[in-house]
């Protein structure tokens, strides 16, 4: 996933893998203190390979559909500058232009995708409803619309 998101790339249709370990506390309610390996392994019958469960989970998890089910458009995109000899210049990178919401289908499960000029980048929180993850986002005068296909 990071060098995917480096260079701002969306695999369509399937769920990023930084929100593995989220899923299975949500789908299990198990403890991920000590990361989802751990939770794996402490959660599974005893003769049960952990690593054969991995892959059992890792597959589950990429049937997740992500789809947009909103956007949130920010009032005012707060200018921020960069400042050279030459001159000053906005920087694109600072403020999103749109906030997506995005639902791992048939999961309530959502997160949130920040659209800026020249990069997107996902966020590594889960929600489990979307209004929680629009509740999350300073809505100050922000505009939310349903996706229209």
């Amino acid at each position: 996933d990071s060098c995917l998101e480096l260079h701002s790339i969306v695999e369509k249709g399937v769920p990023l893998f930084k929100h593995f370990g989220e899923w299975l506390k949500m789908k299990f309610n198990w403890n991920l203190s000590y990361g989802w390996a751990h939770a794996i392994t402490e959660n599974i019958e005893k003769q049960q390979d952990p690593l054969k469960k991995f892959y059992f989970f890792v597959n589950e998890f990429r049937k997740l559909q992500p789809e947009v089910v909103s956007i949130i458009i920010p009032p005012f995109s707060q200018k921020r500058f960069t400042f050279t000899q030459e001159k000053k210049d906005e920087d694109p990178y600072l403020s999103p232009k749109k906030i997506q919401i995005i639902r791992y289908i048939p999961e309530k499960l959502f997160f949130l995708r920040f659209l800026y000029a020249k990069k997107q980048e996902d966020g590594r929180d889960l929600f489990y409803s979307i209004e929680e993850a629009k509740r999350s986002v300073s809505k100050k005068g922000s505009t939310i619309k349903k996706r229209k296909d």
